[in-house]
């Protein structure tokens, strides 16, 4: 476990980025959302691992970058990222994929601090973008993947 890197998790529109924000106003080191980069680079080269198009592709990605992004900030101090690799088993339930024990087991390998801090949904601030496309709020339950990873679970 690495008691120095901190995640704020939650569905779309419920505060995560705009929360980071804040706390990078105060001195704070942020990861950013892997998910939205993807987003933003596929869409750049047309590619296909998008959560409209090829969402198996796209997990992949998602976990590939999520991995990378905890082993670039581990040594840095303490981090909020926006959302973690258990975030990523909590999209393979959503999207249907059977065998989750691969992602489970890098869920188990890779450990943030013991708390975990879940944005709730804001309906009152939920837009969407270019790369939130969802119509409406999903309480997909990142909550509860997160929930078995640690025992401290804050709603924020």
């Amino acid at each position: 476990m690495t008691d120095n890197l901190f995640v704020i998790t939650g569905g779309p529109g419920s505060g995560k980025t705009s929360l980071l924000l804040e706390l990078e106003k105060l001195g704070y080191r942020c990861a950013p959302e892997v998910a939205r980069q993807i987003i933003q680079e596929q869409v750049h080269a047309q590619g296909e691992a998008l959560p409209w198009r090829d969402r198996r592709k796209y997990l992949e990605l998602m976990l590939g970058g999520s991995v990378e992004s905890y082993e670039k900030h581990a040594s840095t101090g303490i981090t909020f990222f926006d959302r973690g690799i258990p975030d990523c088993l909590a999209y393979a339930r959503l999207i249907g994929l059977q065998n989750h024990d691969f992602i489970r087991s890098v869920c188990e390998r890779y450990r943030y601090a013991v708390g975990v801090f879940l944005a709730p949904p804001w309906r009152e601030i939920y837009t969407t973008d270019t790369e939130r496309k969802q119509d409406s709020l999903r309480r997909s339950g990142p909550g509860i993947c997160w929930a078995r990873h640690t025992r401290n679970l804050a709603t924020i």
